[in-house]
């Protein structure tokens, strides 16, 4: 029997403390009762590996940004987003087209990315000389 005097942790304190997680440990990802998980997918392609923008779309015609996703390699998910169904999605690279999705009713979908590759925007045509 040990006495009230011990310096030696007791069983509470004991199991109060938290280990760091090791190293190749997945993150615990919770959802609330009504949320969807969208796990992104942004491969890199033969297009290069430019990062894209992650924004809501708050009504038509009103995205918001919500993060900066960097491509990854084939499969890897590269961002994770809890979200509600009939959220949309959009993802852009600079002024090029963007990707869209609608969240459906699946509790953890597979979203993978494709845009098209960056194109430099056309020159504008030469001004012609005034004809006499």
């Amino acid at each position: 029997l040990r006495g009230r005097g011990s310096s030696r942790p007791g069983r509470a304190e004991r199991s109060a403390r938290r280990r760091p997680p090791r190293p190749g440990m997945s993150e615990t990802i919770t959802r609330t009762q009504h949320a969807v998980l969208l796990e992104i997918e942004f491969p890199r392609d033969d297009h290069g590996s430019a990062p894209a923008q992650l924004l809501w779309e708050r009504a038509p015609g009103d995205a918001v940004p919500y993060s900066e996703l960097r491509p990854g390699a084939r499969g890897e998910v590269v961002q994770h987003q809890e979200t509600f169904p009939g959220a949309v999605w959009l993802v852009t690279r600079g002024e090029g087209p963007s990707f869209r999705y609608t969240a459906s009713e699946d509790p953890v979908q597979r979203v993978r990315v494709r845009l098209a590759p960056d194109v430099p925007a056309p020159s504008p045509p030469a001004a012609r000389a005034p004809s006499s």
